[in-house]
This record gives structure tokens, C-alpha cells and sequence, in this order.
């Protein structure tokens, strides 16, 4: 069974890409398709969960090792 963990049992990098994934959510919300979009000419490229998860962990895997 699939079950969302509390946020005592997450470790802090998980607090940190779940923070972040917030944060990428708001700043490239889209109103047009009331979603994260990234927009480039006119194109829509759908944000998705697993992508900007994804995109967190990237982000916080790099500033770690530095």
C-alpha cells in the first residue's frame, strides 16, 4: 500500500527537493494552462511531477557536493 510519509520521516535532502519542487511550481506556473509550464516560442512543455522532482534532486545533489 502507497502512502504519503510524514514530513518527520523524510530526511533533510527529501525536505530540501520537496521545498524546491514547491518553489519551481510557483515560479513557472502557467495561467494559460493553470499548470507549470516551461514556454518557448509559443510551445507549452508541461511541467510534470516526476520532472520537476527530478529537477530538484538535480538542483540539490549539485549544491551539496559543493
Amino acid at each position: 500500500m502507497n502512502s504519503i510519509p510524514k514530513a518527520s520521516g523524510l530526511t533533510p535532502q527529501q525536505k530540501a527537493i520537496g521545498k524546491l519542487v514547491s518553489e519551481l511550481r510557483e515560479q513557472w506556473h502557467c495561467s494559460q494552462d493553470n499548470l507549470p509550464c516551461y514556454v518557448i516560442q509559443g510551445v507549452h512543455l508541461k511541467l510534470t511531477a516526476k520532472l520537476l522532482a527530478t529537477w530538484a534532486e538535480c538542483i540539490v545533489s549539485n549544491s551539496i557536493m559543493f
